[in-house]
């Protein structure tokens, strides 16, 4: 399972790098984008007593493919839930960044990311993985293809993490301009 989600990945961020994948952005709600894909995983957050919860992001609308956006929020929240030990809880956080951003926050209570290893993240040719709170196993390549994602969207992504505290993943997106539709009655 962990080597086909590896050649997915790889092939996703390939697909995205030359681009053979299409890339699709329309205007869309950020909070439904994040909780369909907290949905995605409440059964693996329900077996492990992680509590996710949505601050912000009612209303906002962002310019982005949903399936690549999607891909990129899954794989945030899924290594949230993979790093943090049962009982405790994740938080993602939707609000503006500047002046045409908004900003998702995935902050977790998990495990950290050491030091050394914080500089492999994002990077391909680095490959790092390790074992989840439960043992859980991944491909290594997952932040290098949400990475690929969010600079598609001319967005950034950043992250501050501490041993034994967790992490916080933060990315920006552009937000959507607001549509105004405006009718006039004529009688011709």
């Amino acid at each position: 399972k962990i080597q086909l989600q590896m050649v997915n990945h790889l092939l996703d961020w390939t697909r995205l790098q030359t681009g053979a994948m299409k890339f699709e952005p329309q205007r869309i709600e950020i909070r439904d984008i994040v909780e369909n894909c907290i949905s995605v995983l409440t059964g693996v957050a329900i077996r492990k007593n992680i509590e996710i919860k949505v601050d912000g992001g009612k209303g906002i609308f962002v310019n982005a493919d949903e399936k690549l956006i999607s891909q990129a929020v899954t794989n945030l929240l899924s290594n949230a839930v993979k790093f943090t030990p049962s009982g405790k809880k994740i938080k993602v956080n939707i609000g503006f960044f500047k002046n045409d951003m908004i900003e998702v926050t995935v902050k977790d209570e998990g495990v950290g990311i050491s030091e050394s290893n914080q500089i492999k993240l994002f990077k391909v040719e680095s490959k790092f993985s390790q074992a989840g709170t439960a043992g859980e196993k991944g491909s290594g390549l997952g932040l290098a293809l949400v990475k690929e994602i969010i600079e598609k969207h001319s967005g950034k992504i950043w992250f501050y993490s501490e041993l034994q505290k967790g992490s916080e993943f933060h990315f920006t997106i552009p937000k959507a301009d607001d549509t105004i539709l405006i009718i006039e009655e004529h009688e011709d």
